[in-house]
């Protein structure tokens, strides 16, 4: 039986590795070559001739050469296609072809000399000079992919395939939460430092204003922010109304981060401020005049009345003790009083001939750093 010969085409890849300026790079050459073989012998593949093997070997070379010269970039050695695609478009999803040069070059079928990774997200049609997705690509991943295209005669062709940006990643705090202080009466425009929300996409798309959404009694804060070299929108709190801790002890704002999207995506944080005490309040007596009656024959200890005083201050800023202001009043010291409950008691025994009315001025003074205090005035008049 006489045997048929036929062409039989047969396709390789070959990995490649070489140093340029100290810089190591993996790139895939694609190349396909035909012979003929008997068809009785397709049970083990073709072997290839020696000529052709001389011919792959070549190739690397040639890769090797045109990737590691200082020339490679050079116009007099290769021309540059760019093209563009938008990150998160469907799989085969037509990016450009190789060519389009206007017969400069042969046209396809091109040898492919790519970088690592490029065949994994892109499908690169040798035949036709075709560039599809494989997957869905993301720029924040992986921006760009370089190749060269090896054309069997004319220029190679250096293809630039840029990943273009989407508003596909939100505003995001690096917490959901953070708490910061502020002493009461602190005067306007003084400023915390917030975390920032950081926004993977680029301009327009990354984080653009900030605003409070809730919880801002009084409107009582401002944000101001400014943008630095890193791209990052940086965000302050500021005061914008008066601050008093008896009247609101506590804020919660809730703040967003918008960014250039249309509509805008956006990022959340609470901001849990506590204005802290300041001794800014005197104690204050329920009344400002005191009246008793003492029988004259009333012995020491016995209780004559109990004056009160409040401080709407905290803690010890809050805390109120009584005394009698000896300096004027009650020099004799015929009265004591409590200085925890503001009780007065008999201290020495009273003689209504010596001496019939006894006016006590008492001080409530409370407990701050630089204590504050008042006064109230209690006649106590002795009975037969």
């Amino acid at each position: 039986m006489k045997a048929t010969l036929d062409s039989v085409a047969i396709e390789t890849m070959t990995r490649v590795t070489f140093t340029a300026n100290h810089e190591s790079k993996d790139f895939a050459i694609f190349h396909r070559c035909r012979r003929r073989s008997n068809i009785n012998s397709l049970y083990s593949p073709p072997a290839l001739h020696p000529s052709h093997m001389l011919r792959s070997s070549l190739l690397i070379l040639v890769a090797i050469v045109l990737l590691g010269s200082p020339q490679a970039a050079s116009h007099d050695q290769e021309r540059e296609r760019k093209l563009e695609v938008f990150e998160g478009v469907a799989v085969d999803y037509q990016i450009g072809y190789i060519g389009d040069f206007g017969g400069i070059d042969s046209g396809p079928p091109y040898i492919i000399v790519a970088e690592a990774g490029v065949e994994t997200d892109l499908a690169i049609d040798r035949a036709t000079g075709e560039i599809r997705t494989k997957v869905k690509l993301d720029r924040e991943t992986r921006a760009s992919y370089s190749l060269v295209a090896i054309p069997l005669s004319g220029r190679n062709i250096r293809v630039l395939v840029t990943v273009k940006d989407e508003n596909d990643n939100a505003p995001t705090f690096p917490q959901t939460s953070m708490h910061i202080e502020f002493p009461e009466n602190t005067p306007r425009e003084v400023k915390r430092t917030l975390l920032p929300a950081r926004d993977l996409d680029l301009e327009p798309y990354n984080t653009q204003r900030y605003n409070i959404v809730s919880g801002n009694v009084n409107d009582a804060f401002r944000l101001s922010s400014h943008r630095e070299r890193d791209g990052v929108l940086y965000l302050d709190l500021q005061i914008s109304g008066f601050l008093d801790r008896e009247t609101t002890p506590g804020y919660s704002l809730l703040i967003e981060a918008l960014d250039g999207g249309t509509p805008p995506l956006r990022g959340f944080m609470t901001v849990n401020i506590t204005i802290q005490d300041v001794n800014d309040n005197q104690p204050i007596f329920n009344q400002s005049r005191y009246f008793a009656t003492v029988p004259e024959n009333a012995t020491v200890g016995t209780s004559v009345l109990q004056v009160y005083a409040s401080d709407t201050d905290a803690d010890e800023n809050g805390l109120v003790e009584y005394a009698i202001n000896r300096r004027q009043s009650d020099k004799e010291q015929m009265f004591r009083i409590d200085p925890r409950t503001g009780a007065i008691y008999i201290n020495k025994a009273l003689d209504f001939e010596t001496k019939e009315l006894h006016e006590l001025v008492v001080v409530a003074k409370d407990h701050g750093e630089q204590p504050l205090e008042t006064t109230a005035f209690v006649p106590s008049e002795s009975q037969m």
